[in-house]
């Protein structure tokens, strides 16, 4: 506790009252000083040691007691002296102590012991919460008095109220208080200071400007009433630096303007989560006037009933992050709801506690009944596209069914030779019909999960060998492990086998040589599973890298196929969130083949 604090409380006991350090009298209130002068002939009682204060035959009793005091754990002492005068043979004075950090009071002639050190508990107490109060509140406190033809002297002033005034506390003690203040206010506030001495009415309140020690000003919010200090009429002026605010208030005054022209509902709320201000698109939308939004919560523009706006869930986000977004429903003064998208930015000060809230409102009614549009669009093509999946493609197998049991006939060369080129593109079409089919699948989001990709490629694989039974095929995969565990789901294996399937198409040995290597990679910390597949086919020119994975895109112009085999690899990596690209197998020589990368994520 610092010396003022312990000044005050001794200046708050009507008797005799000290604080005392290491013995030592730091500070005597204004009825131990007149003891001293009259019974000792001190000029003043600081500096002197406290059992100095008694005759000669108390001075050993004061000091013995005042050396267990402070080898004492209890935070309270007393002693009774007795004395002796001509008028009685004896007289009982009691000391009694409270003990502080570094210092004590000690109070002398208390005429009950136990109440005076249960108020001087209930005064420290009191005068820790007053400091921890104007600390946590960002309160300056000063103490005025008179001196002569002086007026308004700063007797003490806190640390906090240094700060404010952005100066030492050593160079305000003692000055005169509009030596502080703007010259055109320092009449204003002397003849406040004056009306505040009289101790008439309640405790004053306004806004002055004072100075910083470059003469910028510092705009305080003044609180001035009559107290006490050193036994004396005195003033006690708190305040508070409301600069940053007013600057605020400046500013958005500035800006004003734009929010006026803004088609979007802006809103303005102060740290407590109320409206102080609303654009008047805000005010046409939801149908209230300014009055009847002024001062009410910002969440009055939305729908909390049935969930769809929690406050709290709000307030958490702002006080961890900083902000919050999302989709709620808005409901008007009448009651007409409509889609929202929400913005909410959470302006802190230099604490961190709120200062001002923003919320930004957009309708996207439209853009919602343009979504929903897609979405019927969409499950028109999805039905399309099953009707042709499934339908289409059954009247095609029956096709290739019979064009088999052609082919088993005994038919001339040229006709047998024109149904084996019927079967091929019937089961091209068969083939042309999964892809699209696949291709729509990989448009929706699903949720993706852990898939092996080291099994993926191996039933890969095993489906190409089968597939082409009339070419030998040489597939060889470099694995790492036996397991690596990918973010995908069952359409993993479509994009293999595509790959795969790619590859051996455009071979140009007798024997298809494909390389599938599977390795680790990290990334700014994202681990990622790398996928490559390698042909030795004629290459890909690099004008053409970049549009190979379009549709109906072919590699090689006098190539059969449908083009859509890359677009769907193409589709399926956009799935995962992952990549694709293409290179040279053997770097600046395109005709050595080519290899496919797809980086997908890490499990």
């Amino acid at each position: 506790m610092d010396l003022e604090v312990a000044r005050s409380l001794a200046d708050l006991v009507s008797v005799d009252a000290i604080v005392t350090s290491n013995g030592k009298i730091l500070y005597a209130n204004h009825s131990c000083q007149a003891r001293a002068i009259s019974e000792r002939g001190w000029t003043e009682a600081e500096g002197q040691f406290l059992w100095d204060l008694f005759d000669e035959e108390q001075v050993q009793q004061v000091k013995e007691w005042y050396e267990e005091l402070k080898s004492r754990d209890d935070r309270f002492g007393r002693l009774v002296l007795r004395t002796r005068t001509e008028d009685a043979p004896e007289e009982a004075e009691s000391l009694i102590a409270i003990r502080l950090v570094d210092r004590e009071i000690v109070v002398i002639k208390a005429p009950d012991a136990q109440p005076m050190m249960e108020r001087l508990s209930e005064l420290e107490t009191m005068t820790l919460m007053f400091k921890s109060y104007l600390h946590d509140g960002g309160l300056g406190l000063m103490i005025l008095q008179d001196e002569g033809e002086r007026h308004g002297l700063i007797r003490y002033i806190s640390p906090e109220g240094a700060t404010i005034l952005e100066r030492e506390s050593t160079d305000v003690v003692g000055i005169e208080v509009t030596a502080f203040v703007a010259p055109d206010e320092q009449g204003e506030i002397m003849r406040w200071y004056h009306a505040r001495g009289t101790r008439t009415g309640e405790d004053a309140h306004q806004e002055v400007r004072f100075l910083d020690p470059t003469g910028e000003s510092l705009l305080l919010d003044v609180v001035m009433g009559g107290t006490t200090w050193d036994g004396e009429p005195a003033i006690y002026c708190l305040f508070r630096d409301e600069t940053a605010r007013c600057i605020m208030i400046d500013e958005l005054r500035r800006f004003a303007q734009g929010f006026e022209t803004l088609n979007d509902t802006m809103v303005l709320a102060d740290k407590d989560f109320n409206v102080i201000y609303v654009n008047p698109e805000g005010l046409r939308r939801s149908g209230y006037t300014f009055e009847e939004v002024l001062g009410q919560p910002a969440y009055i523009f939305s729908r909390t009933m049935d969930g769809d706006l929690d406050p709290m869930e709000v307030a958490t986000a702002l006080f961890e992050e900083g902000h919050w977004s999302g989709e709620r429903t808005a409901e008007s003064k009448d009651g007409m709801t409509y889609p929202v998208e929400i913005s909410v930015t959470m302006t802190p000060d230099e604490k961190g506690d709120p200062e001002m809230i923003t919320v930004l409102s957009r309708d996207i009614s439209e853009r919602k009944a343009a979504e929903r549009n897609l979405l019927r669009a969409r499950e028109r093509a999805e039905f399309f596209t099953d009707l042709m999946a499934h339908d289409i493609n059954n009247y095609i197998q029956g096709v290739i069914g019979f064009l088999d049991l052609l082919t088993r006939e005994e038919l001339d060369p040229s006709q047998m030779e024109n149904a084996q080129r019927a079967k091929e593109q019937a089961a091209r079409v068969s083939e042309l019909i999964d892809r699209v089919r696949t291709i729509s699948k990989a448009q929706h989001a699903d949720e993706l999960k852990p898939v092996d990709l080291v099994t993926v490629v191996e039933e890969a694989v095993g489906d190409m060998t089968q597939k082409y039974t009339d070419r030998t095929c040489e597939i060889r995969v470099d694995s790492p492990d036996r397991e690596m565990m990918v973010m995908a789901d069952d359409l993993l294996r479509d994009l293999v086998i595509n790959l795969l399937d790619n590859a051996i198409k455009f071979s140009r040995h007798p024997t298809a040589q494909v390389d599938v290597k599977l390795e680790h990679r990290t990334f700014e910390r994202a681990h990622n599973i790398i996928l490559s597949v390698a042909d030795h086919g004629p290459g890909i020119a690099d004008e053409d890298k970049a549009s190979i994975f379009f549709r109906f895109v072919r590699r090689v112009e006098d190539q059969e196929g449908s083009g859509l085999g890359l677009s769907l690899v193409l589709a399926l990596t956009d799935r995962y969130q992952s990549r694709v690209l293409v290179e040279d197998r053997v770097a600046g020589e395109r005709g050595k083949g080519a290899r496919f990368i797809v980086e997908l994520p890490a499990a």
